[in-house]
């Protein structure tokens, strides 16, 4: 699988995360739970914050 299927299958995940309702509480719980790097999940969130999708706790993966 190359970066960029990786990418969008994490940002699918978060995606399916959200409509089934459950809040995502930062990048690294993410990043443990598909076993990805935390800048892969830091990016996806990114993405989706640009595409409309707000609150996205994206920014606190820089703090890792």
């Amino acid at each position: 699988m190359d970066q960029r299927e990786m990418q969008r299958n994490i940002e699918t995940y978060v995606l399916q995360q959200l409509q089934a309702g459950n809040n995502i509480e930062s990048v690294v719980d993410v990043a443990n739970q598909l076993d990805v790097p935390v800048t892969m999940v830091d990016r996806a969130m990114r993405n989706l914050t640009a595409q409309g999708y707000p609150g996205l706790p994206y920014t606190t993966a820089t703090e890792f």
